[in-house]
């Protein structure tokens, strides 16, 4: 394979935030007389990543206001967060199918019951964050790959050249020009000299790819991770909190390791798997409106620092965890009921089978989670509480998957526009480890892709 000439932009990595890159360059040169020149590679044998996967629910939250991070807004201002968040909802209106539209859209944003709200007021170390109405929209994950369809279309219509199957293998500066060697197929190498250089290979990337923003001399610190677990129970036990498919509520439980807070609530949703990386892996959940299953599966998560700031310290907490999870699970998630998470014995084949919860996610492995989970005991004492709440929550038979991850143990410092300490190079969506989420990430590489368009178009 060879390509016609050196792009003017290589994007590297086609999920959402890479996605978003395209079309912020597609709209701020749109009165350029030259063609796009853009490139976007993907090591998969597809594009759209996460958003094309039947991992995310699709829930789009056009509101960065009561992120338990500053997130995005810490780096371009609440005022212009907002201001992006609903264009980008007007963007992507553009190009949802039809039937989502009618499907998905008309679902209302969640109200948490008054008689929830006074449960929580009567428990101190509880709270809710409440998100304004109408900033959440569901989509459903069976729209992801015609979402992504439709993206893709639109930029090759404009130029845009998209190639599965390659990955970025190194980078380097010479002069102040950016030299990139790319694989195809595992083996043809093919060497690019692109004018701008766009990063958007999520968590799983910033593991792949540490050694290389060493040496690039990329500015990074180390990062918070968020690490918990994964809970799959009757959907008749939450559901005063989580009474239809948009509901994603989010109760925050204060406790000795921090703050634990609630997290994609999946309606008579399912329980999946997801590899960022050969050494990297979570479990996560989806709802989707064509087929629904008995149980609403939910996570808790807790924010974990190294007691270094460093990026190799955040990046061995993670990596020993994932080796230990990986170990004793050959290579599967872990799996135990509540009831024997409690008393510290393994859950059987015999005792899942008589199970009054079924699980939804087909492969896993049964362990005590107490030999992995950190701050076990915390997680424990915030399901009972959330008993109190929802009482059926802390049963038995409830099920408690592990490992669930989210945030890259690596934060790039990155400018407003998310360029990276390197000129002409920058970081979106995951793999900054400054946004979280679909419509942040996708936020984050509109940013990127306006800044770039408007320099080549000055250039």
């Amino acid at each position: 394979m060879k390509l016609r000439n050196d792009p003017d932009i290589l994007i590297v990595g086609s999920g959402v935030s890479g996605l978003l890159a395209a079309v912020g360059i597609a709209k701020a040169s749109a009165q350029r007389e030259r063609a796009l020149n853009v490139t976007i590679i993907e090591k998969r044998s597809r594009i759209g990543g996460v958003m094309a996967s039947p991992v995310s629910d699709l829930k789009f939250t056009y509101s960065f206001k009561h992120s338990h991070r500053e997130g995005l807004t810490g780096l371009v201002g609440s005022k212009v967060a907002e201001q992006l968040a609903f264009k980008l909802r007007n963007i992507l209106h553009e190009i949802l199918p039809h039937t989502a539209t009618e499907d998905g859209l008309t679902i209302p944003t969640h109200y948490i019951p008054t008689k929830i709200k006074d449960k929580i007021q009567n428990l101190p170390r509880v709270s809710i964050i409440e998100r304004p109405l109408g900033c959440i929209e569901y989509i459903g994950t069976e729209y992801g790959p015609e979402i992504v369809a439709r993206i893709a279309s639109s930029l090759s219509e404009k130029g845009v050249r998209f190639l599965t199957k390659t990955s970025l293998d190194r980078v380097e500066l010479a002069s102040g020009k950016i030299l990139t060697r790319i694989s195809h197929n595992s083996d043809e190498l093919i060497s690019l000299k692109p004018r701008f250089l766009i990063l958007a290979m999520g968590i799983g990337g910033q593991m792949q790819f540490f050694n290389q923003l060493k040496n690039l001399k990329v500015t990074m610190s180390g990062n918070e991770v968020d690490i918990g677990i994964k809970v799959e129970m009757p959907w008749t036990s939450v559901s005063d909190i989580a009474s239809n498919i948009g509901c994603n509520p989010k109760l925050v439980f204060r406790n000795s390791i921090g703050n634990i807070r609630t997290f994609c609530f999946n309606y008579r949703g399912f329980v999946t798997c997801y590899r960022f990386h050969r050494h990297l892996m979570t479990v996560d959940g989806y709802s989707i409106l064509a087929r629904q299953s008995s149980n609403t599966p939910f996570s808790l998560l807790a924010g974990f620092k190294p007691k270094s700031e460093t990026p190799e310290a955040s990046l061995g907490l993670v990596m020993r965890l994932m080796k230990r999870v990986i170990q004793i699970g050959h290579g599967q998630p872990l799996l135990q009921l509540f009831g024997d998470l409690e008393r510290s014995t393994i859950t059987s084949a015999s005792t899942l089978r008589n199970n009054k919860v079924k699980p939804t996610l087909k492969h896993f492995a049964m362990s005590k989670l107490y030999n992995v989970l950190p701050g076990a005991d915390s997680f424990v004492d915030t399901l009972h509480e959330m008993d109190q709440i929802c009482p059926e929550v802390a049963q038995k038979s409830t099920l408690i998957y592990f490992p669930q991850t989210a945030w890259g143990p690596l934060k790039l410092q990155v400018s407003s526009c998310m360029e990276t300490s390197v000129e002409n190079i920058f970081a979106v969506g995951e793999f900054c480890g400054q946004t979280q989420g679909i419509v942040e990430s996708a936020a984050s590489g509109l940013i990127c892709g306006t800044e770039v368009g408007t320099r080549l178009t000055a250039a």
